[in-house]
């Protein structure tokens, strides 16, 4: 054993701060944390009465500050997405933003607090959202579920290739088995679409298409719907090109 030393009054006094620093040391984060947590609750409640009064500019700005107070509030990752989505439908490309953002801001309010998938599927400021894979793999759509594709195909709109300006090729399905192609024809003046009409059907997660008319060659081909990032992608294998839910949106 090691000499004992006896302290004296002022190194207890010593101690004794050393050991009250060290235990607000550790208490700290938890306070911080506790702090983010009522900041956030308040911004987000400051947020929500200006969106009430319909000044989305406002809301905006406030909500930004909620989620950057408290990442994991779900609660403010949803209304700010919804008033970006408000914002993006009376003045797209006129803001800091773009659809994506409002996608990736949905996506952290369902991981954060899974109430909100139910929430967004019937949200009406959300409707010019339903167009886009995510937003329904979000609400509880499966690309594997044979029932779930088929719902999906039908209510996302699918775009081909756009070299340059010009949308090259688009695909449409409609209940209960018709899919309809449009490939552009572009002459020196004018850009009109090509139409391919025929029938799909869902077999698991394969998709089968049969055109009273060849495209590109083919009458009858199949394709799986994969996901890329927060996109959907409607992959035919190279026999045709592919198709996704991505847009350019302020290329005009």
């Amino acid at each position: 054993m090691g000499n004992l030393v006896r302290l004296g009054a002022s190194d207890k006094r010593v101690r004794t701060v050393v050991i009250l620093g060290i235990a607000g040391l550790l208490a700290f984060p938890v306070l911080t944390r506790s702090g983010q947590v009522t900041e956030a609750k308040d911004l987000n409640a400051k947020g929500y009465r200006l969106y009430k009064e319909k000044k989305f500019d406002e809301a905006y700005n406030i909500y930004k500050k909620a989620v950057e107070s408290d990442p994991s509030y779900g609660m403010a990752h949803y209304n700010f997405a919804c008033t970006m989505a408000i914002l993006w439908d009376s003045t797209p490309c006129n803001g800091d933003f773009a659809p994506t953002d409002v996608l990736k801001e949905l996506a952290l309010a369902v991981q954060y607090d899974r109430s909100r998938s139910a929430r967004m599927a019937v949200d009406p400021d959300l409707k010019n959202f339903r167009k886009y894979f995510q937003y329904h793999v979000m609400t509880g759509r499966s690309p594997k579920d044979a029932k779930d594709v088929k719902f999906i195909l039908e209510n996302v709109r699918w775009n081909g290739p756009r070299p340059g300006t010009i949308l090259l090729s688009r695909i449409g399905f409609t209940a209960p088995d018709k899919v309809l192609i449009e490939r552009a024809n572009i002459t020196a003046s004018d850009v009109s679409y090509d139409r391919f009409e025929g029938t799909y059907r869902v077999d698991g997660e394969t998709i089968a298409i049969k055109l009273n008319s060849p495209y590109l060659g083919h009458s009858n081909f199949v394709g799986k719907l994969k996901a890329d990032g927060l996109w959907g992608v409607l992959d035919f294998g190279g026999e045709i090109e592919n198709f996704t839910d991505r847009e350019d949106w302020c290329s005009d």
